[in-house]
């Protein structure tokens, strides 16, 4: 497979080959450079950086983007291997095909851990603390995030929900019997019986 390469453009303009048809030139931030590094024959790839390349003149429209390119096995006049652009990417795009962008979901993931510190800090999580771990399956610990043992489980190992009703729930039927309900039906039909219900 040939080695990937990418070169920084810094504008690109609308040129013709020989024949006629339709290329478009990628020149290289390097402003010393007075021809084209890239050719790119097929122009709906700038579509994918934002450029419309209907809207292409002869003169050049400045931007910052990745050019990916493979070196073909055909060259030039000179021996020079043609550069075959793959694809085009932004510049605040990541920085591989590969790679994906998980900034939005790291800003949920902190967002969430802030309200589970803010719950650990009420009054209701009180109850929470109290209430020891499920010796059937504790959960395992992670480096992390150490809330997640803040937490009380029910036998199966699933979590006690955030449902004061629940969790007032759960404390009591700790208290009497002494281990933690197997799931939450069972936790409610123990807390119908306790109510004569």
């Amino acid at each position: 497979m040939p080695e990937m390469n990418r070169v920084l453009i810094g504008s690109v303009e609308l040129d013709k080959t020989k024949a006629g048809k339709p290329v478009v030139n990628l020149y290289s931030t390097d402003t010393r450079l007075q021809f084209p590094v890239l050719r790119l024959f097929d122009a709906s790839a700038l579509l994918t950086v934002g450029i419309d390349p209907d809207s292409l003149g002869t003169d050049a429209v400045h931007c910052r983007l990745w050019a990916y390119y493979t070196e073909s096995d055909k060259t030039t006049s000179q021996g020079t291997p043609y550069k075959d652009v793959q694809f085009l990417e932004r510049v605040d795009a990541p920085a591989t095909a590969t790679s994906t962008d998980n900034s939005a979901l790291l800003a949920e993931l902190r967002a969430i851990r802030g309200l589970l510190e803010v719950l650990a800090g009420t009054g209701a999580s009180k109850v929470v603390r109290s209430i020891p771990i499920a010796p059937e399956q504790p959960p395992e610990p992670d480096a992390t995030n150490d809330l997640d043992a803040t937490f009380p489980r029910y036998g199966d190992g699933s979590l006690v929900s955030d449902n004061e009703a629940e969790i007032a729930a759960f404390g009591g039927y700790l208290d009497v019997e002494g281990h933690p309900p197997r799931d939450l039906t069972m936790l409610r039909t123990w807390t119908r019986a306790r109510n004569g219900k």
